[in-house]
């Protein structure tokens, strides 16, 4: 489905006139199937609109309306600017017919302008001649800069373009040097694909980054080099750490816990998106670490909460004050939280454990958190052969809510009483049929029971194949019991001489099941 088809009628409508109106601007083709640019709004800064006509849903903007997942007026004016041809269809269908809007958007932010009405009065030239005559120069000053400001891109080509070069002064001068690198930075980040890009380039050279240190340190240039680096979207490189960690004993702390707040949002807008890439999520989680100087115990709980980010992880683990202490706060977290996560928990205590690979408690717990996440039978087998084993069965029991793990633990120990009554229990009757090797030399006589019941109870569902092939499972399961070749034929003989004689589908099954076996 295309963007045009999961947009209301009302937000087509809306985008249509946005496009008309040439609201759209400094459009730019990012790929085959993805476009971004600048849409006015009603607040003086345009709206950023990304669109992507192969998966439309995948499409952004920052207006209030969109809010990260909808589909609003701005995308639909882009898709238009894009696509001409379709924005003609649209206007020939307009003219040509009548359609209801949907009903009125709920919840969309509305900075549609309405057609100006204002009719100029007889007096106007006189009377703002004589306005501007009554201002000083401060205001005059202040008014002409609200003006401007409205448009900012007008305001530029119009009449700052060939004074902002003059202002900028030589290649050499400071200023000149700090727009060459943020047009390189808006440059670096104008990308949209997270899973292909590549986030381990450069942003900036070595002289780049010392220049810009060396300007950092004088005050007047603080403030326009916070605007320029303090951008969220340079957080998911890998060299963006190297500036911050340059930069961050420098910058305020109240700039600090802004830029952190950004970045938290920027980072569940990225969890938001359909990434395979881990790269860029764990960067962004790396320089919230770098910025907020978290506690051991904090980055403990981040390493759980923020598991599947290996990247994150081994950063954690490598540059970490105190490894062990974090070690230790980890193995406190996943003791109260071992559901949380617990298929990547395993990683991270391997992560430890490659840090330091003498220490073989580390690899013992890896091992039991292997086990616990899918009853890994190797994990299994090394835990039985540590001295303390019946501490980590203890362990591993208590932590178990599942039974198809539960009965994997008792079999691989060996522990047959439990395993049967475990699956002798009606709910977890189905995980028998795994387990008749380890049982039936204790329980022949209760397992076949069991399954040659649950075969009649099968066979009354019906005399049809299906049911036959659904009976069956049984007689394969039967035939598994110590003599179970004479237990089958016993219960072909009893079939023989019962209702199910003319079955011929029935003894075709059992046939079929034999030849399998």
């Amino acid at each position: 489905m295309g963007l045009l088809d999961i947009a209301s009628s009302r937000t087509i409508s809306r985008g249509f006139d946005y496009y008309f109106n040439d609201y759209v601007k400094d459009v730019k083709q990012i790929n085959d199937y993805e476009y971004e640019g600048y849409v006015k709004g009603s607040l003086n800064e345009p709206y950023f609109v990304h669109i992507n006509i192969k998966h439309p849903k995948k499409s952004y903007c920052n207006c209030p309306f969109a809010n990260g997942n909808r589909i609003c007026k701005h995308m639909i004016a882009l898709y238009f600017t894009v696509f001409e041809d379709e924005a003609n269809e649209y206007e020939e269908w307009l003219n040509s017919s009548y359609d209801e809007y949907d009903e009125y958007d709920e919840y969309e932010y509305d900075d549609y302008s309405i057609e100006n009405s204002f009719k100029e009065p007889l007096f106007f030239n006189q009377v703002l001649d004589n306005y501007l005559d009554s201002l000083s120069a401060t205001q005059l000053k202040t008014t002409l800069k609200e003006i401007l400001l409205k448009d900012k891109e007008s305001t530029y080509f119009q009449y700052l373009k060939d004074y902002y070069k003059t202002y900028l002064g030589q290649d050499c001068s400071d200023l000149y040097f700090l727009d060459y690198l943020n047009n390189k930075i808006e440059e670096i980040i104008s990308f949209h694909d997270y899973d292909y890009y590549d986030f381990s380039q450069k942003i900036l050279t070595r002289k780049d980054k010392e220049k810009l240190i060396k300007l950092y340190n004088e005050k007047q240039n603080r403030s326009i080099i916070e605007q320029m680096i303090l951008k969220p979207k340079l957080a998911v490189f890998d060299d963006y750490r190297h500036i911050v960690l340059s930069l961050k004993n420098q910058i305020e702390e109240k700039t600090l816990k802004n830029f952190s707040e950004l970045l938290t949002s920027y980072f569940d807008t990225l969890k938001s998106y359909r990434i395979r890439n881990t790269i860029p999520k764990s960067n962004v989680l790396i320089i919230l670490d770098m910025i907020n100087n978290y506690s051991i115990h904090n980055q403990a709980e981040s390493l759980l909460k923020n598991a599947k980010y290996i990247e994150y992880i081994e950063y954690l683990i490598k540059n970490s004050i105190d490894v062990h202490l974090l070690y230790e706060n980890f193995i406190q977290v996943i003791q109260k939280n071992y559901f949380k996560n617990k298929e990547y928990i395993p990683d991270i205590l391997l992560a430890f454990y490659v840090n330091d690979k003498n220490n073989q408690e580390k690899f013992k717990q890896y091992m039991i958190y292997k086990f616990l996440a899918n009853g890994d039978s190797i994990s299994l087998r090394y835990l039985m052969t540590c001295h303390d084993f019946y501490k980590i069965f203890d362990e591993l029991e208590s932590k178990m809510k599942n039974p198809y793990l539960l009965a994997k633990l008792y079999a691989g120990s060996h522990k047959i009483d439990k395993l049967w009554s475990l699956l002798n229990q009606d709910y977890n009757q189905n995980y028998l049929y795994e387990y008749v090797e380890e049982l039936k030399d204790e329980y022949q006589d209760k397992l076949y029971e069991i399954f040659i019941n649950h075969f009649y109870e099968t066979l009354k569902e019906g005399k049809s194949r299906e049911v036959y092939r659904k009976a069956v499972k049984d007689i394969k399961v039967i035939y598994k019991l110590n003599d179970g070749h004479q237990l089958v034929d016993g219960i072909i003989e009893d079939l023989k001489n019962s209702n199910y004689k003319k079955c011929v589908a029935l003894f075709d099954e059992i046939k079929k099941a034999y030849e399998v076996i």
